[in-house]
């Protein structure tokens, strides 16, 4: 046989073999990309294994999960999930893998079944992780880690065909379709675990942010790690019962990297609605590819069924606040047991606690830094929906009324915070009944109207509580200039 007659052969054969498998699973990039670059990497893993290596283990869960769902019925998927509940909680969590597994070899027929969304979530991951790797990196100051953090999301959004928007999609996605819930109900203690995991996985970012030095971060850590394994005692008892939402379980890293958040927040919601396709028979065996990549091509599309940031920010109030998420990772803990901070009110099929069920400092420290995220974003409207009616700002040796600090400083504020980044540290947070203070310290470096600005700052945030909100009744500020090192 000649070598052109050789070549077409192969290519009618090639073409059988595709048209065999079918178009749409021919059309499946077996590309990878790394780490964004930087000296940086593997930091967390470093610094703080006890964390990193748990996040090696939830990307085992997720993988087996998945396979499982996709290769099991009735009730041999009913043994499988307990079995794989059982090795989860009492061993690999307890002794994760040193390093990240080969996802693919735990979920072979998944991965064939649906190789875009195992890209998309391992692109997502990846982000997880170097935000995390940045945070552990001793060397740099708060300013250069959040320069780099955004400049590793731009490095994830780069990444257009696998990258998750950050434009907050709408929570009907999950909760609205026809084959919505029917994991959560089905499988209530396996979804709280891979909520609870869920929760650690953003949570984790806020001890970075609050705690000082290196030793306050190992031990704000620690105790947020220990909530997590609290969390897995007697399930499902005090595992997560409606899906954390990052603005709600880190509001300090929501309102400083608010397009991460976002993009964690789609990437939660898709885990849930691959769950519910798999398990759910009225979906097809022969559709469910079909559904998967319809729903990532939603979670691509910035035209359709969209939020507002706003909207996303006060989403946690609409699901039941922080209680049912798992509680907040830093601060006080709800003091209610999860179970009961319950009323007959519902959204979207999410229990609603009763007002006060979120009132503890995470609610509070997360009212703060809402407010200046909607200085630095230019939102007027927001920051001062964030004072109550009566407050008062001090600063410059002066006092303002809401009014009064709406017509004159408000203004200049926002132009502030947009032109001079500030790194903010929550230095102590109390609560008593409906009030509350907080206290912080801030640095701010760069340029305002062409003239260097090098300043120290303390905040004095005194909030009381309207309903089930926190609003700041007063602040005080002051500034000094930072003295040359």
């Amino acid at each position: 046989m000649s070598l052109r007659h050789a070549t077409r052969a192969i290519a009618l054969t090639a073409f059988a073999l595709v048209a065999h498998l079918g178009v749409a699973e021919s059309q499946d990039r077996r590309d990878e990309q790394f780490y964004l670059p930087g000296d940086f990497n593997w930091k967390f893993l470093g610094n703080y294994p006890e964390g990193a290596r748990l996040f090696n283990a939830f990307d085992y869960g997720h993988a087996v999960l998945y396979e499982r769902l996709y290769t099991t019925d009735g009730a041999e998927t009913d043994r499988a999930l307990e079995r794989e509940y059982q090795h989860l909680t009492t061993d690999l969590l307890i002794r994760p893998p040193q390093f990240g597994i080969a996802e693919e070899a735990v979920m072979p027929q998944y991965a064939k079944l649906a190789w875009r969304a195992k890209q998309m979530f391992d692109w997502a991951h990846i982000l997880h992780r170097q935000i995390f790797d940045i945070y552990s990196d001793e060397r740099f100051t708060r300013v250069q880690q959040d320069s780099l953090i955004e400049r590793a999301t731009d490095y994830y959004l780069s990444r257009k065909e696998y990258a998750f928007l950050d434009v907050p999609k709408s929570m009907e996605l999950m909760d609205g379709q026809r084959f919505s819930q029917v994991f959560k109900k089905t499988y209530p203690k396996f979804n709280g675990l891979i909520w609870a995991y869920h929760w650690l996985q953003v949570g984790l970012y806020e001890p970075f942010i609050m705690a000082g030095t290196p030793s306050e971060t190992k031990a704000a850590i620690g105790s947020t790690l220990n909530r997590f394994w609290s969390m897995l005692e007697n399930p499902p008892g005090r595992l997560p019962t409606v899906m954390p939402m990052t603005s709600a379980i880190a509001p300090l890293f929501s309102a400083a990297h608010p397009r991460a958040a976002v993009i964690f927040d789609n990437l939660h919601m898709m885990h849930d609605i691959i769950s519910d396709i798999l398990l759910n028979d009225i979906v097809p065996a022969d559709r469910k590819r079909h559904e998967i990549y319809a729903a990532l091509d939603e979670f691509q599309d910035p035209s359709r069924n969209v939020m507002t940031m706003e909207m996303w920010r006060n989403m946690a109030d609409h699901m039941g606040g922080l209680a049912p998420m798992g509680g907040p990772a830093t601060g006080e803990m709800p003091a209610r047991p999860l179970a009961q901070a319950t009323s007959a009110a519902s959204h979207a099929g999410h229990e609603m606690p009763s007002i006060g069920a979120t009132s503890d400092s995470s609610a509070v420290v997360a009212a703060v830094a809402t407010f200046h995220a909607r200085l630095a974003a230019g939102d007027s409207t927001g920051a001062l929906a964030m004072l109550a009616p009566d407050a008062v700002v001090l600063e410059a040796g002066g006092l303002e009324s809401r009014h009064e600090y709406h017509q004159h400083h408000l203004a200049a504020d926002i132009e502030f915070a947009a032109a001079v980044p500030s790194v903010r540290i929550v230095r102590q947070v109390e609560v008593l009944g409906d009030m509350a203070w907080v206290a912080s310290t801030s640095t701010s470096t760069g340029t305002f109207k062409d003239r260097a600005i090098n300043s120290s700052g303390a905040e004095l945030v005194v909030l009381t509580r309207s309903g089930d909100r926190w609003l700041i009744a007063s602040i005080h500020w002051s500034s000094r200039a930072r003295r040359p090192s």
